[in-house]
């Protein structure tokens, strides 16, 4: 019948969520094991050398692989409208962050870790000077507002400045500013990637896959 999906449609579609649901698994994997081993090893549990082994080979997956998986669904998001997008991202992103970000805040402001003071002032700026690991939701807020205006003009623009921004980022100033022009590049590439899926299907097979995960 006209408009219902066909047999291959059908077949590819429960594979192409798994395999979106494994990298992002992956991603949350790495994203714990390295808070779990940090503690550790700021505890002096950890074998020597292997949080110097790890946090290197984590870096180039954990939050590129998230960043990169968050951006495969902003199109759908896009499609509910303006209202619906702002008001779902504001739900599901913003506020918790609020919510979790200044908890973390100010446990830390009473109960302060090692050598790492947490002023009131840091407890007022929360929201522009995250010091938790929940940083990553202010980035992502940034990336959703920023891409409903570039998308307008394209994926492409998009891509670009992901691009221009991870060229520049080692000239940036602090950690904090580097990862936000470093990390919308994968952000992008995930918005890219979603529009080969939509009109191509998972383009790569399993040779090609070994030779990216190797790479």
């Amino acid at each position: 019948a006209v408009g219902k999906p066909g047999a291959a449609q059908k077949a590819a579609a429960p594979s192409r969520t798994a395999w979106i649901d494994m990298a992002r698994g992956m991603a949350e994997v790495s994203v714990v094991t390295f808070h779990i081993l940090q503690a550790m090893n700021n505890a002096g549990l950890t074998p020597k050398g292997l949080f110097d082994f790890w946090t290197p080979v984590g870096d180039m997956i954990r939050m590129p692989l998230m960043m990169f998986v968050a951006g495969l669904f902003v199109e759908y998001s896009l499609r509910k409208g303006p209202k619906a997008y702002f008001l779902g991202k504001a739900e599901r992103v913003v506020w918790p962050y609020l919510i979790w970000a200044h908890v973390y805040q100010l446990y830390w402001h009473f109960n302060p870790p090692p050598g790492k003071p947490v002023t009131s002032l840091d407890v007022v700026l929360t929201t522009v000077m995250p010091l938790s690991h929940l940083w990553f939701l202010q980035v992502l807020v940034i990336y959703y507002v920023a891409s409903y205006f570039l998308l307008k003009r394209g994926v492409w623009p998009a891509i670009a400045i992901g691009l221009v921004g991870a060229l520049v980022t080692p000239w940036l100033w602090t950690e904090e500013i580097r990862r936000i022009p470093y990390l919308f590049l994968f952000f992008a590439l995930g918005i890219g990637f979603n529009r080969i899926l939509k009109t191509r299907g998972f383009p790569f097979g399993p040779v090609v896959g070994g030779v990216l995960i190797a790479l």
